[in-house]
C-alpha cells in the first residue's frame, strides 16, 4: 500500500512519525507493507501558501502539485495533513477530477471538537490556526452546522507561529507568540464558560504542546487541548489497512520528498521534536530526496 502524506512544510512530519510508531505495534497483514511518501507541498523555501499573493495562486500551485505527485507516485491514497491545504484542496480542479481517495485533516478536527463539546456544552472553543485556515472561517462554519453556538467559538490566526516553531529550538519566541494569540482568542469569548477547548489547528503546533499548556496554566484557566495529529492513525490509517481492500504490495518504508533543499536549522529542530517517536521519520528527513518536477 502506497500512501502520500502532504503538508505545507514540516509540521505534518509529526503525523508521519506517529503513524510509523503505531504501525510497529499494529497487527495487520498490511502494516509491514506500507510505503509512506511524505511530500512537502511548498514549491520554494520561505514561500509558504500563507505568503502567496492571492487565493487563486494558492489553488493553482496546489492543484499542479497534486496532479504531478499522483501521476509520478501512483498512490493508493493521499492524506492532506495540513489545515490550510485541506481548505485549498476543495477549490482545486484535482478535487473534482481525481479517483484517488483524498482525505484532509479538517474532518477529523471537527469530529474531535464536537465529541469534546458534547461532554460539556458550557465550554468555549478556541481554534488556533494559520492565516489561510482562519480567513476561510472553516472550523466555525462546520461547528455551527453541528449546533455548537457561535458565541462559544473563537477563531484566532497565529501569524508566523508555525515558522517560529520550526526554527526556535529554545522555545522563548514560541512561548511569546502563544501567549499573544491565546490572549487575543480568550478576549473574543464571554467569561461564562466552565473551561476552554483549545484546538491546535496547524500541524506544527503539536510539536510544542507543552508550551501551550504552560501558558494556559499561567493564565489560570481550565482547559483541554485537542491535537488532531495524534488521532490521524486511529481515524484514518487503521481503518484503511483493515478494510480488506486490495492495494499495491510494497516493502514498508518512509521517504521525505521536497522541491527545494531544507534548511539545516529546520532539520535539526524538527528532528529533536520527533526523534523519540520515530527515528525512521528523522532518518527520512535528514536524508531527504529533492524532486525538481513536483510543480
Amino acid at each position: 500500500m502506497r500512501i502520500i502524506l502532504t503538508d505545507s512544510g514540516l509540521g505534518g512530519l509529526s503525523v508521519c512519525a506517529d503513524i510509523i510508531n503505531k504501525l510497529k505495534n499494529f497487527n495487520s497483514p498490511l502494516s509491514n507493507q506500507i510505503d509512506i511518501k511524505y511530500i512537502n507541498a511548498i514549491h520554494k523555501a520561505y514561500c509558504g501558501y500563507n505568503l502567496m499573493e492571492s487565493r487563486n495562486k494558492q489553488i493553482e500551485i496546489f492543484n499542479r502539485f497534486l496532479n504531478n505527485i499522483s501521476r509520478q507516485y501512483s498512490p493508493d491514497a493521499i492524506y492532506i495533513v495540513c489545515n490550510s491545504l485541506s481548505v485549498i484542496y476543495l477549490k482545486t480542479q484535482f478535487y473534482l477530477d481525481t479517483v484517488i481517495p483524498v482525505t484532509g485533516i479538517i474532518e477529523i478536527g471537527v469530529n474531535l471538537i464536537t465529541e469534546a463539546f458534547k461532554k460539556n456544552n458550557n465550554a468555549g472553543v478556541i481554534i488556533l490556526s494559520a492565516d489561510t485556515t482562519d480567513e476561510e472561517n472553516i472550523y466555525p462554519k462546520h461547528l455551527i452546522d453541528v449546533h455548537i453556538p457561535q458565541k462559544n467559538i473563537a477563531s484566532q490566526a497565529c501569524t508566523n507561529l508555525a515558522n517560529t516553531i520550526s526554527n526556535d529550538i529554545t522555545g522563548e519566541k514560541i512561548y511569546d507568540l502563544i501567549d499573544k494569540y491565546l490572549t487575543l482568542a480568550i478576549k473574543q469569548l464571554p467569561d461564562i464558560f466552565d473551561y476552554l477547548i483549545i484546538y491546535l489547528g496547524c500541524t506544527h503546533y503539536g510539536y510544542r504542546q507543552e508550551l501551550f499548556e504552560m501558558c494556559l496554566k499561567r493564565k489560570g484557566v481550565k482547559y483541554m487541548i485537542i491535537n488532531p495529529n495524534k488521532h490521524f492513525f486511529d481515524n484514518i490509517i487503521k481503518k484503511t489497512i483493515t478494510s480488506g481492500e486490495k492495494f499495491k504490495q510494497v516493502n514498508s518504508k518512509v521517504e521525505f520528498i521536497t522541491h527545494y533543499p531544507i534548511p539545516i536549522r529546520e532539520i535539526n529542530t524538527i528532528s529533536k521534536y520527533i526523534n523519540n517517536i520515530s527515528p525512521e521519520t528523522v532518518y527520512a528527513l535528514q536524508n531527504y530526496t529533492v524532486a525538481e518536477d513536483l510543480f
